[in-house]
C-alpha cells in the first residue's frame, strides 16, 4: 500500500514538474507602436503598448507590472489616454504611475485568481499611453525596463509563475519635420511650389514629385534638408516648362536614416499664355548657347529662324506643329550644317497662326 501512495505521489510530483516547466519557458512579445506624433512643441505624441505570446501555449496574464524609459527632454506628462484588453471584468482598473521622471509603470492587478485574459499568438493592445512634446528635435527614447528597481514584469494566471520575455521592443523615434505647409502657384508656364516646415530632426531633405493624374507619382527633383533644428525653415523648388494642364506635387521627406514620409498631395493647373509671344534670347550677347522662349495661346505651326545680318538663313530651329503653352528652344551657335557661326549680330524670327516677329541677338566669341 505505500508503495502505490509513493507512486501517486511520484507522479503528482512530475505533473506538477512538467506544469512549472512549461510555465517557466512561456515566452512572450511585448512591444511598443506609434499610433500619434504631432511632431511639434505642445504637440501629442502618442504609444500603444501590445502583447503576444510566443511560446506554443497561450497563457492567461497575471498581476503584471509593464515598465518602460522614456526621453525627458523630448517628452513630458505620461497620460493613460485608453485601456483595451486588461482592465474591468477580470482585472481592477488599470492605472499608469510616473515612479520617478522618465519611468513610466503600468499597472495590471487580477481581482480574483486564475481568471485573467488569454494572451494568443497574434499581438493584443494593452494600454495607449499620451505624452506631450516639449522639443520635438529629441527622439522618443522609449526602452522597457529589465532592471530594478521597476523591472518590468509578465505573470501568468495568478501571479504565481513569472514568464520570460523574448522580445522587449521598445520605440526610438525621430519626433522630426512638421510641415506646416505646403502650397503651389502656376504662371508663365511654371509651378513654384513652397513649403515650410515648424522644426526638423535628422532631416536629410526632400524629394518633390509630380503626377498627371494624382495616382502615378514621378520624381522631378531634391531639395537639401536642414538636419536638425527647432526654427521654422522655408523651401521653394520650381518646376518649368509645363504643357498646360493640371499637375499634382507630393514631398518625399526623408531622415538621415533613410526613413521616410509622404505629405499630401496638392494640384496646380496651369494654363495656356493669353497671346503669341517671341521673348529676348538669354543670355544675350552669349558664347556659346543661348535659350529662345516663345508663347503660344493655342496649337499651331511654328517656325523659327536665325538669319546673318543680311537676311540670309543661318539656321532653322523649329518647323512643327505644336501644342499651346510655353516654348523654348535652344540655339548652339551653329548653321545649317553644323559648322560653328562667326561672332556678330543675327537675327531670329518666330512665325505662327499670322503672328510674326523679329528680335536681334549677338554671339560674343
Amino acid at each position: 500500500m505505500k508503495e502505490r501512495y509513493l507512486f501517486v505521489i511520484l507522479v503528482l510530483f512530475s505533473i506538477l514538474s512538467m506544469h512549472s516547466l512549461q510555465a517557466q519557458t512561456q515566452l512572450y512579445d511585448l512591444v511598443v507602436v506609434v499610433t500619434q506624433n504631432d511632431q511639434t512643441a505642445s504637440g501629442v505624441f502618442e504609444i500603444k503598448v501590445q502583447i503576444q505570446s510566443d511560446g506554443t501555449v497561450p497563457f492567461a496574464m497575471g498581476t503584471s507590472n509593464l515598465v518602460f524609459t522614456y526621453n525627458s527632454s523630448g517628452l513630458t506628462g505620461p497620460t493613460l489616454q485608453t485601456i483595451h484588453n486588461f482592465s474591468g471584468g477580470s482585472y481592477t482598473t488599470m492605472t499608469v504611475t510616473e515612479p520617478v521622471t522618465g519611468r513610466v509603470s503600468i499597472n495590471i492587478e487580477l481581482s480574483n485568481t486564475n481568471n485573467g485574459t488569454t494572451v494568443a499568438s497574434s499581438l493584443m493592445d494593452v494600454v495607449t499611453i499620451r505624452f506631450t512634446i516639449t522639443d520635438p528635435a529629441e527622439f522618443s527614447g522609449i526602452v522597457w525596463r529589465t532592471a530594478s528597481p521597476n523591472p518590468t514584469n509578465v505573470f501568468d494566471h495568478d501571479n504565481s509563475t513569472q514568464v520570460s520575455a523574448d522580445d522587449l521592443s521598445g520605440v526610438n523615434v525621430a519626433l522630426p519635420v512638421e510641415l506646416t505647409s505646403f502650397s503651389a502657384n502656376a504662371g508663365n508656364g511654371q509651378v513654384m511650389l513652397t513649403w515650410v516646415t515648424e522644426s526638423e530632426t535628422n532631416n536629410f531633405g526632400f524629394d518633390i514629385e509630380r503626377s498627371e493624374d494624382g495616382i502615378d507619382f514621378q520624381k522631378i527633383g531634391f531639395v537639401e534638408g536642414k538636419g536638425t533644428t527647432i526654427v521654422p525653415q522655408q523651401y521653394v523648388f520650381v518646376d518649368e516648362k509645363l504643357a498646360p494642364g493640371t499637375y499634382y506635387y507630393r514631398l518625399k521627406q526623408i531622415d538621415l536614416d533613410g526613413a521616410f514620409e509622404y505629405s499630401d498631395a496638392i494640384n496646380v493647373t496651369v494654363t495656356p499664355p493669353k497671346e503669341f509671344a517671341l521673348a529676348q534670347n538669354y543670355p544675350n550677347p552669349f558664347n556659346p548657347t543661348t535659350t529662345i522662349r516663345y508663347d503660344l495661346p493655342v496649337s499651331s505651326h511654328v517656325v523659327l529662324t536665325v538669319y546673318n545680318i543680311l537676311g540670309k538663313e543661318v539656321k532653322t530651329l523649329v518647323d512643327v506643329e505644336q501644342s499651346a503653352g510655353i516654348k523654348t528652344v535652344v540655339w548652339d551657335g551653329t548653321n545649317k550644317v553644323g559648322e560653328p557661326v562667326s561672332s556678330g549680330v543675327y537675327i531670329y524670327r518666330l512665325k505662327a497662326r499670322g503672328f510674326n516677329k523679329t528680335l536681334k541677338l549677338i554671339m560674343l566669341k
